[in-house]
């Protein structure tokens, strides 16, 4: 893996940036004759390769950006899971759920980032068509990378922004003008496009430690897909599929869950240079400093008096004597060697994906069986629920404190279910409805007259 990752950089980076730098803006692409002739990066199978993996490379190179801890922090602020322990702008607007259409995080670390990787994938696509240099295994095994990574770029923009431009080609006269898609639509893309990975990628991996996508990474993504969309029979048939596929296994401590080697391990993005933005942000500087984002009581109050989670996954420096606690889920804040990498799909996801989708389904008894997976090794007894509606109430619980502070779960689920207003609103002062999507950048809107702005912000 660190062949492929490090192979012919400085030739590689050149024509990768050639290839890909066009895309400073979705809606502003170049039309340099290098953007459109990448028929030398698709040449053969290992700079195509390189290529691929230089996808996820991306993904690790700007802190805070989407997928290198953004999703995750500002996800969770503007949620009822962490608070900033100190004088943060950046931080405070998210948690006020206050952010202005002209906030850079949203337009370069969010939106911004998200769509050039969109714009990659694209190209990506689109080269390898057009490529006669690539044997077939390793043309089914890159496209299939490319359709799952542009589905998971866009499956994050749907839920942040809700309507989204939607393109699936490099033609920059036609990205220049997209309007914004209804959500139904863009869905109905990720799952067209996790529908194709599934079809071409292997069930192995074809890399160590699972950072490269395989036909289950695919079908995670499509489960919980299923799950947001209301697909009740198709979210259990493909968690499902996963479950019982044999490939992964829980892991029965919980502090073997965010190895490098974990069993539950689905996909995780590898880190070459530093360990993960998730333990920079929270973990804080020293024993006795104030966390930089601290739970909140409501969380911390979810967790039953012999839940293993709690003891596992957070930790507390004490402050003028008070306990702050902080997510504590990854355990390095920095240094070398890298010793973990950011875990994005697991097992117990798709057991709490397949409860949810059975409970919708009025199948009380297995429901509570998945249930009973998450709770069990949390130490807990098996559920009490005794009809749907208990039930339903104790997988949104299970899911807040089983995958807090991972991927924007918790704030997703609030807006899905339908729960966000009756949340928020006691906890957090000013809130309002249309704060549950984030404003279109401004900077966005000024280059591409055919953006609309969502409700609650200024045209």
């Amino acid at each position: 893996m660190r062949k492929i990752l490090k192979y012919n950089a400085g030739l590689l980076c050149a024509m990768i940036m050639c290839v890909f730098s066009a895309c400073n803006s979705f809606v502003k692409i170049d039309a340099s004759p290098l953007v459109i002739n990448s028929a030398e990066l698709f040449r053969s199978d290992e700079v195509a390769t390189s290529a691929v993996v230089g996808l996820y490379n991306q993904m690790t190179t700007l802190n805070m950006s989407a997928m290198n801890g953004g999703i995750t922090v500002y996800s969770a602020l503007s949620a009822d899971e962490i608070y900033p322990g100190g004088s943060n702008t950046n931080y405070e607007v998210f948690y006020r759920n206050a952010v202005p259409e002209s906030n850079g995080i949203v337009n370069l670390n969010l939106w911004g980032y998200l769509y050039r990787s969109v714009y990659r994938c694209n190209a990506i696509i689109e080269g390898i068509d057009h490529s006669t240099g690539l044997s077939e295994a390793t043309r089914k095994q890159l496209q299939g990378e490319a359709y799952f990574v542009r589905a998971f770029n866009y499956f994050y923009l749907v839920n942040l922004f809700g309507k989204v431009p939607l393109s699936v080609e490099t033609d920059y006269r036609k990205n220049a003008i997209a309007p914004r898609s209804e959500i139904n639509e863009v869905y109905a893309q990720i799952i067209e496009d996790l529908k194709q990975a599934a079809l071409l990628l292997p069930q192995p991996y074809v890399s160590q430690n699972r950072v490269r996508p395989n036909y289950y990474t695919a079908l995670a993504l499509l489960s919980r897909t299923y799950l947001y969309t209301g697909q009740w029979e198709q979210a259990e048939k493909t968690a499902t599929a996963i479950i019982d596929g044999g490939m992964y296994q829980r892991e029965d401590d919980l502090s073997e869950v965010f190895q490098i080697a974990s069993t539950e391990t689905i996909w995780q993005l590898y880190r070459d240079a530093v360990n993960t933005s998730d333990g920079a942000a929270f973990i804080p500087l020293s024993a006795s400093a104030t966390p930089p984002l601290i739970l909140t009581h409501e969380l911390m109050q979810r967790f039953e008096g012999n839940d293993q989670r709690k003891a596992a996954w957070t930790g507390y420096n004490t402050v003028d004597n008070n306990p702050l606690y902080y997510p504590y889920k990854y355990k390095i804040r920095s240094g070398l060697p890298v010793q973990e990498y950011t875990v994005i799909f697991r097992l117990a996801e798709q057991y709490l994906i397949r409860a949810e989708a059975r409970a919708r389904l009025e199948n009380l008894e297995d429901a509570k069986d998945d249930v009973d997976v998450i709770r069990n090794r949390a130490g807990l007894g098996g559920t009490t629920a005794t009809d749907i509606p208990a039930l339903l109430t104790e997988i949104e619980s299970q899911r807040a404190l089983e995958l807090f502070c991972e991927w924007g779960h918790r704030w997703f689920d609030l807006k899905r279910t339908g729960r966000a207003d009756a949340v928020l609103e006691p906890l957090k002062s000013g809130w309002r409805k249309e704060a549950a999507l984030l404003p279109i950048p401004s900077a966005e809107r000024l280059i591409n007259v055919f953006l609309d702005q969502n409700p609650g912000y200024n045209d």
